[in-house]
């Protein structure tokens, strides 16, 4: 085989790949989770992106504190974090009320995305707030992904 065909075919399987990595695949898996209630985003927790993944403990109680409350119910989600790990989304402060609202959690391609909507309302408060969502995911499950997305619907 000649040089010249040679190098054609690499840079046609280079391409093969580079496309295969990007595209979507026909098989996206829908992942199962869990969201946690009674937690709060600390005002000292440190500069971060969004999506914030905590594998332990300790990464965990760096960024979100414990807010339990009276009453049925007022107790903070547990979470096991030999078997479970945590993915959240923390907006921006703000003084309108804010909610975000979980649509899907996909993993295709390596890659999981945490698709959500985001609703506002329109009336300003007289206090401001932290809008922030904690969902709690099987460590398996996450352990197939390379990469973390979130995308607003």
């Amino acid at each position: 085989m000649k040089p010249t065909h040679l190098l054609h075919l690499l840079t046609i399987c280079s391409l093969l790949m580079m496309h295969s990595c990007t595209t979507k695949s026909d098989i996206t898996d829908s992942v199962p989770y869990q969201l946690a209630d009674n937690y709060f985003f600390r005002n000292d927790a440190p500069d971060t992106t969004n999506p914030i993944i905590c594998n332990t403990l300790e990464e965990f109680e760096q960024y979100y504190g414990y807010a339990a409350v009276m009453g049925k119910n007022g107790q903070p989600t547990p979470i096991d974090f030999n078997k479970q790990t945590t993915i959240g989304i923390v907006l921006p402060v703000t003084n309108h009320e804010t909610y975000i609202h979980p649509t899907d959690l996909l993993l295709d391609n390596a890659c999981l995305t945490l698709h959500y909507k985001l609703q506002t309302d329109e009336q300003e408060l007289s206090f401001s707030l932290r809008p922030m969502i904690l969902l709690i995911v099987d460590k398996e499950n996450v352990a197939k992904a390379k990469s973390f997305e979130i995308q607003q619907d």
